[in-house]
């Protein structure tokens, strides 16, 4: 329906001239969105598209060439190119050409690649589909290529010019490019024996793309060892650290929070100032690779941030240096947990992010977790009462005032935890804090609960979180929130976790049948209906289950609200159903089928979530294991008789 519009506005222009385009300027925008707006909610099952394909493989011979930019820089058009080119090949085992757009070219389907100062070409044929100028004539303003677009906004666009039909993957920046050609990446299927994409102008592919939320990031380490993921990346992907960029813009990932800068595990560069702090079990005191993320991140959009605790968790740097320990009640050292009040901790404090900034320069922002846990504070007589948020302040100012000295466009950020309180307080005094919220877990999100912040760390716990990012993320998007973030040490292991976190960040209104029909064509690279409705119905199944588990923790068991179990064990019946009517075999299909019996997910069926009342009224969610052989495990590892009450809990993780 936009492509019949926009054909027929095009049509118009070129008879009319500007006062067809100067009287459609008021009103054709707005036609537009409406018409987008009608092809974007039309009613489709199980991702059920309208909009024409476009043919890049016919026969087992290339029907398309890709056309790169001439006037940008070359080497990103090539790049761009090659990701589609090797998806096409890995698809039919056909290769498609690419060619200079300043070339003549005589293929008869074309993919142009680039921004429009890089292919000319671009500019032209938008304009023709879709522009409008202003009262004098002079400058064009383009609807298919908004202002709005940003940095990070891109446009897939399909027309035709005479015999000859143009795919459009173009931004304002390499950026938008990149995001362009990833998401049509995604896409390519086969289909007759040819392979295509399709969908052009719905909603599982609009024509403007826009991300709902600006940064999308990631926490997690690269390196070990860690306490989330002990070596995992270097497993997948050793000193690759352009691969593991490029892997992280393939998901639109355009920010990183690294805890491996932490004092947990010791400083994780070779730092010359303190030898006896470091690491040396961290792959990049060997070879520096962090640098190289930082400054190919930048290059791919993507943006790091240093990650730290203080006072607590800083288990390695206080067994190497006893004496700045912080004491328990009864005077006694508490192991890992810093004293606040020794001038001696401020002092190394300050020289560890003199020589980080040293280090790696073109961070582009430094943070701290201050207290997460109060009770693991220091017990002296300023830590262990309201002079320890005072302390906490003075820290996060010491560590701001090195930042400006050093590098000032350096930003900073926090996770908003207890120990945080009066930074919080006066956080309009640091107009370039970000403000991490991760509180909320499911279930608030589920009840219409806001959350606080700039950005929210969404806590999915466990490996099938599909059904909670969708939820989170339509809920973040009403708040307006500026960031979202999820927390992983595993990579290409998670697929369907990043894939889902991608397609929900740009785009919160798709459907968890939208979803699951662009996931199958990704992993399987053709449309197959009954794997589609089984990972729906997997995921609804999940989805209920989170929503049973973490509502049940609430009430007495008499008063359990059953609803939930009851769709839960209906979408795992339709489940097992579904994986009867599939034929085909591969790794996606046979993880579906381990995940239609319930011995698959018993293990977390185990788990439980304790609600602790602090003292000063806050509640704070505690997760729980009861093993199949009795007893109970907290969080980190202490073992209780039976399940833990909320007082027991609430002397280790509460205050």
């Amino acid at each position: 329906m936009i492509y019949s519009f926009l054909q027929l506005h095009s049509t118009f222009n070129r008879l009319l001239g500007p006062y067809w385009s100067y009287a459609m300027y008021r009103f054709g925008a707005i036609i537009g969105m409406v018409l987008a707006s009608i092809a974007y909610s039309g009613a489709c099952a199980f991702g059920e598209v309208i909009g024409t394909s476009f043919v890049f493989v016919q026969d087992s011979k290339p029907t398309a060439t890709l056309v790169i930019g001439s006037k940008t820089d070359l080497q990103d058009d090539v790049h761009f190119a090659d990701i589609i080119a090797k998806t096409v090949a890995s698809i039919s085992a056909v290769e498609v050409p690419v060619a200079d757009s300043k070339d003549k070219v005589h293929s008869s389907r074309q993919v142009l690649i680039g921004t429009p100062e890089g292919i000319p070409l671009v500019k032209k044929l938008l304009a023709e589909d879709a522009a409008y100028q202003d009262e004098v004539g002079n400058a064009q303003s383009n609807a298919l290529l908004p202002a709005e677009l940003g940095e990070q906004g891109f446009i897939i666009h399909r027309t035709q010019q005479g015999d000859r039909q143009y795919l459009i993957l173009t931004g304002h920046t390499p950026l938008g490019v990149l995001y362009a050609v990833n998401t049509l990446q995604d896409r390519l299927h086969l289909e007759a024996g040819e392979v295509i994409v399709d969908g052009f102008g719905t909603r599982l592919m609009p024509i403007v793309n826009t991300p709902a939320f600006t940064n999308r990031s990631l926490q997690t380490a690269v390196g070990g060892p860690d306490f989330l993921g002990s070596g995992q990346y270097m497993r997948e992907f050793g000193y690759d650290y352009q691969g593991f960029v490029d892997w992280l813009a393939s998901h639109k990932i355009n920010n990183i929070l690294l805890h491996d800068t932490g004092f947990t595990w010791g400083i994780c560069y070779d730092s010359k100032r303190f030898p006896e702090l470091v690491n040396r079990d961290h792959p990049n005191v060997e070879k520096d690779y962090l640098g190289g993320i930082i400054k190919y991140g930048r290059k791919r959009g993507l943006t790091v941030f240093f990650a730290h605790n203080m006072p607590d968790r800083c288990d390695f740097i206080v067994k190497a240096r006893p004496e700045l320990a912080g004491i328990n009640k009864d005077g006694s050292p508490k192991p890992g947990t810093f004293c606040l009040n020794k001038p001696e901790v401020l002092e190394l404090w300050k020289a560890y992010w003199d020589e980080t900034l040293t280090h790696y320069p073109d961070v582009e922002a430094i943070g701290c977790q201050f207290g997460e846990h109060l009770n693991a504070r220091c017990q002296c007589d300023v830590c262990g009462c309201d002079k320890y948020f005072e302390r906490q302040l003075a820290f996060f100012d010491a560590m701001v005032d090195v930042a400006q000295s050093k590098n000032p466009p350096v930003k900073y950020w926090i996770w908003r935890v207890p120990g945080a309180k009066q930074i919080i307080e006066n956080k309009r005094d640091y107009p370039d804090l970000v403000d991490i919220d991760w509180r909320l877990k499911f279930r608030p999100f589920m009840l219409g609960h806001e959350t606080e912040g700039d950005w929210y760390l969404y806590h999915h716990h466990g490996n099938n979180p599909e059904f909670g990012i969708k939820q989170v993320s339509m809920a973040l998007q009403k708040q307006h929130l500026k960031g979202m973030q999820i927390r992983a040490v595993q990579f290409k292991e998670k697929d369907r976790m990043y894939q889902c976190y991608e397609e929900f960040t740009w785009n919160p209104k798709l459907s968890i049948e939208d979803y699951a029909h662009l996931y199958t064509i990704k992993t399987l690279r053709r449309k197959n209906k009954n794997v589609t409705k089984a990972y729906v119905h997997y995921m609804r199944a999940r989805g209920y289950y989170e929503i049973f588990r973490a509502d049940n923790r609430r009430r007495r068991q008499q008063d359990w609200d059953l609803t939930y179990d009851k769709k839960f064990k209906e979408e795992l019946v339709a489940l097992k159903e579904t994986l009867k009517r599939i034929s085909i075999e591969n790794d996606f299909v046979d993880w579906l089928r381990s995940q239609a019996e319930i011995p698959a997910i018993a293990h977390e069926m185990r788990t439980h979530l304790v609600n602790i009342v602090n003292s000063d009224g806050s509640c704070t969610q505690i997760e729980v294991i009861r093993p199949e052989g009795g007893g109970c495990i907290g969080p980190m590892g202490e073992n209780y008789g039976g399940l833990a009450s909320s007082e027991q809990l609430r002397e280790v993780y509460g205050y």
